[in-house]
């Protein structure tokens, strides 16, 4: 897994709802006002998005259906025991699209 180059969380947003790290520092500046409800709504969502980074991570790594690995191994009836004959490797459905949106926020 990618390691985050990110501004470490926790974010807030500052008296003008610009998104904040803890040490002051600005991740961004919103345009449209703080007036406009959409860019309320999204101010929220970039504070949020540290959090949510380490909550999809946790929860990739934790994954009942492929123990974390990523992949996952079935039969026609769905039954998953190991690697039993005549199964096949797939990507976990599980996991596969909490992967995708971490890669989608880690890879440059």
């Amino acid at each position: 897994m990618t390691t985050a180059t990110h501004t470490p969380g926790p974010w807030h947003l500052d008296e003008e709802l610009d998104p904040t790290a803890a040490d002051g520092t600005t991740i961004c500046v919103m345009l449209g006002g703080a007036e406009i409800e959409p860019a309320k709504a999204n101010a929220r969502l970039i504070v949020g998005a540290p959090d949510m980074l380490a909550a999809l991570q946790d929860a990739v790594n934790t994954c009942l259906r492929c123990d974390g690995k990523g992949n996952a191994y079935t039969m026609p009836d769905e039954t998953e025991i190991g690697q039993p004959p005549g199964s096949s490797r797939i990507d976990c459905p599980n996991c596969a699209s909490w992967r995708a949106a971490i890669a989608k926020a880690t890879t440059p």
